[in-house]
């Protein structure tokens, strides 16, 4: 219970982080209009009272409170619905960065498959964390209306029901009010769509890795952010105009509405009508009938609000519990001098039986090329995470110069590392800035995309593309240019080039999408790339292929299988050895000729 109440909270204090000044008006309105039937109702009662005394003037007075009370009530609720439209819409651009902000968290929990399943439950659920407001005002306006109704014995007069003639002008000025929101959501279609693209970028498991190693967290939600207000700059000036549209017609409504009541309540008089307690009793059982109907209507609702707050909750506690696991403050060093010891590492995902790496037990010497082969599934990609610091190890240690990696601060060893990824990204920008973003200090700094194109293989895309640097890349441009999945990996090459001074350099399959027929040249020119670079800082480069012809010029290669490096050696020492490398090693010179 306490759980769920806690849940239904955080979803309600979205909104108020989004939108305050919409959300509060919002939840007074929405909670409060209820009372105002329960007032009218009770209010009848005086003037039924009233009429049979024969008190004209004390009729023609609760005439006209009722008369104020409803109009208010009725135009309240109106404003309300008017104010949801926009919050919703702003709440659930809040959830969205909320969702941003928990994919591209610095460590990943330990709840590895846990966690990736609630962020897509929560990414389906957003509406009902967006509704929280709305229907949490409808939660507190069910029970105070409940409450008032035991003591005044209220609800609305259905008189009310036989003005739509008045009710005209309302309803004229609400579909003015929607088509201007309907112009200017056409107007914001490009804004919305690229908010929505670097939204799908940073939420996918993928993408997301390379918004930790380069640090583009800040950065994605910065360009997210500018989007998104840039839209709602246009829809907040189209729903201005709107509202005062609905307030012209909703004034128009008050007049005729007091005029009307005081009307009735004047030929109610003249005919001696003295039946108060009826209409009391009348008005109460239609109250009560009413606010079950509205409970069961909006019940599946409130629970759902609940669910999605109560999911959002465990997530922020998993995702500051990972990054707390993580304390170390020393800076990482300038170079390596001596290289990276792996010292009985293991790692096990939150839930499973067994280890996805155990007992791994070897050194990298600093500048080398160290080669990673393995199944699927063997532990390579565990090893590539724990070694970027995207998660921490259960057992053991990874030691940099004899320091134990999480001695270091996270950022700043982050900072130091270079990769591309077997499931890249894929950042729509200019096709500068899609490079450039490898390290963003240099993002404009066209000699060091060039230079980093070059070393990917991929100098002459900027020509082939028709627009040079500048060229806009992907749908979300109107004039966007669509890349073949090789090309989109040789941007991921490029990027992991732009780096100048790492001190680890991951590739892991960076070349899954290219042409077979110009893997091997490209493998041989990125290794190439990599003993420059470790050359110049010590820099030790993992390679991850599937290709074992690529690692014949490699320093070493681990072979891992079954969550351990079953192997370790030369590319002649484990043929050699004759173990499952030689085994694997036969079968595609087999497959390849």
């Amino acid at each position: 219970m306490v759980e769920s109440l806690r849940g239904l909270a955080a979803a309600f204090a979205l909104s108020f982080r989004a939108d305050r000044a919409r959300a509060l008006p919002f939840t007074i309105l929405f909670s409060l209009r209820p009372l105002t039937l329960v007032a009218s109702a009770y209010g009848l009662k005086l003037t039924v009272q009233a009429i049979q005394a024969h008190h004209l003037g004390s009729t023609i007075r609760l005439a006209a409170v009722i008369a104020l009370i409803n109009a208010l009530g009725f135009a309240a609720g109106s404003v309300a619905i008017r104010l949801a439209v926009p919050l919703i819409e702003q709440t659930a651009h809040l959830v969205d960065r909320e969702l941003v902000r928990l994919s591209t968290t610095s460590i990943e929990p330990a709840e590895r498959s846990g966690w990736l399943d609630e962020l897509d439950l929560l990414a389906a659920e957003r509406m009902h964390l967006a509704e929280g407001c709305d229907v949490t005002s409808l939660l507190i306006g069910a029970v105070l209306r409940a409450v008032a109704t035991g003591v005044a014995l209220a609800f609305v007069n259905p008189f009310l029901l036989l003005l739509p003639l008045l009710a005209w002008p309302s309803l004229a000025a609400g579909s003015r009010m929607e088509r201007l929101r309907q112009r200017a959501l056409t107007e914001t279609a490009a804004d919305q769509r690229h908010a929505r693209f670097l939204f799908e970028q940073a939420t996918n498991a993928g993408p997301a890795k390379e918004l930790r190693i380069y640090g583009l967290r800040a950065e994605f939600r910065s360009r997210h952010l500018r989007h998104l207000l840039a839209a709602d700059a246009r829809l907040d000036r189209a729903g201005l105009l709107g509202t005062a549209y609905v307030a012209g017609g909703w004034l128009v409504f008050a007049i005729g509405y007091a005029g009307a009541v005081i009307l009735v309540a004047r030929q109610a008089v003249t005919g001696g009508i003295g039946l108060g307690d009826v209409v009391l009793t009348l008005t109460l059982v239609a109250s009560v009938s009413q606010q079950m109907a509205q409970t069961v209507r909006f019940g599946n609702a409130v629970d759902n609000s609940k669910e999605a707050g109560t999911r959002l909750l465990r997530l922020r506690a998993r995702a500051q519990a990972a990054e707390a696991a993580w304390t170390g403050t020393l800076p990482a060093p300038r170079r390596l001098t001596r290289g990276i010891e792996l010292r009985g590492l293991g790692y096990r995902y939150a839930g499973a039986d067994h280890d996805a790496l155990a007992d791994a037990d070897v050194f990298l010497p600093a500048g080398s090329v160290v080669g990673v082969v393995g199944d699927n599934g063997a532990g390579k990609s565990t090893l590539v995470r724990l070694l970027a610091g995207l998660a921490t190890p259960t057992q053991g240690s990874i030691l940099i110069d004899g320091t134990d990696l999480r001695d270091l601060d996270l950022a700043g060893w982050r900072s130091r590392i270079t990769a591309g990824f077997q499931d890249f990204a894929k950042p729509q920008f200019l096709l500068r800035e899609t490079v450039g973003i490898g390290d963003l200090p240099r993002i404009d700094d066209t000699l060091a995309v060039t230079a980093a194109l070059r070393a990917a293989d991929a100098e002459t895309l900027p020509d082939s593309v028709g627009g040079g640097l500048d060229t806009p890349l992907g749908r979300s441009f109107d004039d966007g240019t669509d890349l073949s999945g090789g090309q989109w990996q040789k941007l991921a090459v490029a990027r992991a080039m732009m780096h100048d001074d790492p001190l680890l350099l991951l590739l892991d399959e960076p070349t899954a999408a290219i042409d077979p027929a110009a893997e091997q040249v490209l493998l041989d020119r990125y290794a190439a790339a990599a003993r420059a670079i470790g050359k110049a800082t010590g820099a030790v480069t993992l390679l991850v292929s599937h290709r074992l012809g690529s690692m014949r010029d490699t320093d070493l290669i681990l072979v891992v299988r079954g969550g351990r490096i079953a192997e370790t050696g030369t590319h002649h020492e484990l043929l050699a050895l004759d173990g499952s490398y030689a085994q694997l090693h036969a079968l595609q010179r087999q497959a390849y000729r």
